[in-house]
């Protein structure tokens, strides 16, 4: 039988080889994964946006 793991509360980290800009050389953290999607936080860049900003869009 098939089991799926989700990836809530571990980090991704981009290989060194993937091409695509919005991930190269990034390293995400889940926040949320599930059946319905996931959600992460890329925590390794420069944002234009306050960390409390970020929660009270997320209504956190």
């Amino acid at each position: 039988m098939f089991e799926t793991t989700y990836l809530t509360n571990h980090f991704l980290i981009a290989m060194p080889t993937l091409g695509d800009p919005n991930f190269f050389h990034t390293v995400t953290y889940i926040c949320l994964h599930n059946e319905e999607g996931a959600m992460g936080i890329v925590i390794n860049r420069p944002m234009d946006i306050e960390l409390s900003e970020l929660f009270e869009h997320m209504e956190i």
